[in-house]
């Protein structure tokens, strides 16, 4: 009469666990690379998505628990099944130890397969929430905030220069802190690490420092033609050298009682730096007469590999904007703007810094610029077996040596038919001109990696800085949610189909209930073999219990109900036509089989108002059952 219930319960168990895994998916993707906000938050997430794989599962299992059911009476139904293949039949989904009756795995494979299916389906609930996890994001967290910035401080001179002795409040020399800090910078041939305030983070500094401007002399060709000729008759002055590759020089006083020209200055450095005897005691900073910007001078070899392309370089007054950006420590520094504002000259650097007439910027410039002529200034010769003969100059332990023009110095120098390739340096395979220039900005960018030469944190000036602050997300794979859910839901399907095929074939659903053990069991004959150790019902049962064989066949006699459903011994698969009444004495039974035979007012629900007692036996065998009718 209600064949439809149990194939829509296990319907229902199929799309609604269906449905809860969508469900599951859509609440893990809605929460993919999103922040976590805090730690109950995250866990009350991988609660909810636990919880979701609990239904899942529950549903899932209780729609293969009812296909479950039906295998199991269509299976007692085709073929005869001892009593402890039966109980291992209907107990193996709710205790394991039935799988090992051999009868269930002989007579009922198929059952084997769906409770092996039945008792494996949590471990939805163990794949599907790893679905999720808490990683850190590759996009950081970004906030703004307000600190002291890098100051450069120009007023201390001291930490830039060295005074003259003997009282006076001159510039003397670069001090030895600034001197290390080019050779390291030259050495390297990038910007030294400056201290970050975080590991990510990102900020502008504007302030003015030092830049040097090259390119052709602004004495013009005539000038160039002059320089050449003295380096040409120097190297002629020797047989052992094969000529002069490289010249760094800058202006002398060609004459301190008479004005000269300011060509003059720089071609009387020239001729100072050539020769060898002199070239030690001579000046490094440029104290001419000129009145735009303090000079060097470069003669980077010629396409022949000797000295022939001359340089000049200015002393300039610049105003920076450059960005510092940190990622995870990693330094990126790039200069947003440079303008320079005017030239400088050393002479201010020399006036007496006591009586407060020079300018302390001008001695922090000069000190630098200084710095460099000491480390360019001098020259190399090249001999006939081909080795560079420095003289005075420490070009050769810095990145120039792997400019275009330099390494033309280098073929000169090499066996003929070596290949030669060049190292890759931040500064090579660039032009003379531009390296110069980007030696002295890397040179000045560096001052910030020195705390020493920078304003205190309470008196530097503030400025916004960006912080990059790792934050951990959700992340949803995917993967193992549709693998765990998708072999359950499949799977389910199966189980369900095979229980809608039993329901159909057997024209009606069974359930494991007792009721339906009651109305299967109405078989005078079977109380033939209780005995009555075997009445109270305790497990486990006796052997020879254990050993009968049963099936469930409907009566071949017709009974007041007429035919019905219910358990027969099989002896020896004796005829099972035979009628139930002659396979033994009918034994008066005035309780549950009268109840079900004989009509009452109120038909069925009369009978579902039975409530049933079970007592220890007793010897008048009538006794073993009561019966309370409401």
């Amino acid at each position: 009469k209600h064949a439809w219930v149990v194939p829509s319960l296990m319907s229902s168990g199929l799309v609604l666990g269906t449905l809860l895994a969508i469900t599951h998916h859509l609440f893990y993707a809605s929460l993919d690379q999103r922040p976590v906000a805090y730690q109950a938050q995250q866990e009350w997430y991988f609660r909810i998505g636990i919880g979701l794989a609990f239904l899942v599962k529950a549903f899932f299992t209780a729609s293969a628990v009812l296909a479950y059911n039906q295998l199991v009476w269509y299976t007692l139904r085709s073929e005869p099944v001892t009593l402890a293949g039966v109980d291992a039949m209907f107990g193996v989904i709710s205790n394991l130890f039935d799988f090992t009756d051999k009868e269930l795995w002989r007579r009922g494979r198929g059952l084997v397969a769906i409770a092996i299916i039945v008792w494996t389906m949590p471990l939805i609930t163990v794949f599907s929430p790893s679905a999720l996890r808490v990683q850190t994001s590759t996009h950081f967290n970004e906030t703004w905030t307000k600190m002291a910035l890098p100051v450069l401080e120009y007023q201390t001179v001291q930490k830039f220069a060295q005074w003259q002795a003997g009282g006076s409040s001159a510039y003397s020399s670069p001090s030895s802190r600034i001197s290390r800090l080019l050779s390291a910078t030259a050495a390297q041939g990038a910007i030294l690490n400056i201290a970050s305030p975080f590991p990510n983070c990102s900020y502008t500094v504007e302030f003015y420092g030092p830049s040097l401007s090259c390119g052709s002399p602004s004495a013009g060709i005539s000038f160039e033609t002059k320089v050449d000729s003295l380096i040409a008759g120097s190297s002629s002055s020797t047989s052992l050298q094969s000529g002069i590759g490289y010249v760094g020089f800058v202006p002398q006083r060609a004459n301190t009682t008479l004005t000269t020209s300011l060509e003059d200055d720089a071609l009387a450095g020239l001729d100072r730096t050539l020769e060898t005897p002199h070239a030690t005691d001579i000046d490094t900073i440029d104290r001419s007469q000129a009145h735009d910007y303090a000079k060097l001078y470069v003669v980077a070899p010629d396409w022949d590999g000797l000295a022939g392309n001359t340089i000049e370089c200015g002393l300039y007054n610049s105003s920076y904007t450059v960005d510092l950006d940190y990622r995870n420590g990693q330094q990126n520094i790039s200069v947003k703007s440079l303008e320079r504002v005017n030239g400088v000259t050393a002479e201010p650097a020399f006036e007496d810094c006591g009586g407060g007439a020079c300018s302390v910027s001008v001695v922090a410039y000069i000190s630098m610029m200084d710095a460099m002529g000491r480390l360019l200034l001098g020259h190399l010769k090249v001999s006939d077996v081909g080795s560079l003969i420095p003289t005075r100059t420490q070009i050769s332990t810095t990145v120039l040596m792997q400019t275009a023009e330099m390494q033309r110095l280098h073929r000169r120098t090499i066996v003929a038919g070596n290949k030669f390739t060049p190292e890759p340096l931040s500064i090579a395979n660039i032009t003379m001109t531009d390296a110069l220039e980007q030696l002295f900005l890397n040179f000045t960018l560096s001052l910030f990696s020195d705390s020493y030469l920078l304003q205190n944190q309470s008196s530097a000036s503030e400025g916004m800085v960006l912080v990059r602050a790792p934050q951990n997300v959700y992340a949803y794979d995917s993967r193992n949610l549709f693998i765990a859910y998708g072999v359950g839901i499949c799977v389910d399907l199966v189980v369900v189909v095979v229980g809608l095929l039993c329901v159909w074939t057997s024209s009606g659903s069974y359930m494991s209930a007792f009721s339906t053990i009651l109305r299967t069991t109405r078989n005078p004959s079977l109380d033939t073999v209780i005995q009555h150790d075997d009445g109270s019902g305790t497990w486990p049962m006796s052997t020879r219990l254990a050993k009968l064989k049963v099936i469930l066949q409907e009566s071949p006699s017709r009974t007041e109900l007429g035919k019905h459903t219910m358990f027969r011994l099989v002896n020896d698969w004796c005829d099972l036509e035979q009628d139930a009444s002659s396979e033994s004495p009918e034994l008066p039974r005035p309780s549950l089989d009268s109840l079900l035979i004989r009509p009452v007012a109120g038909g069925e629900q009369k009978q579902a108002n039975v409530r049933v007692i079970i007592t220890p036996p007793t010897p008048e065998p009538q006794e073993d059952v009561i019966m309370e009718t409401s």
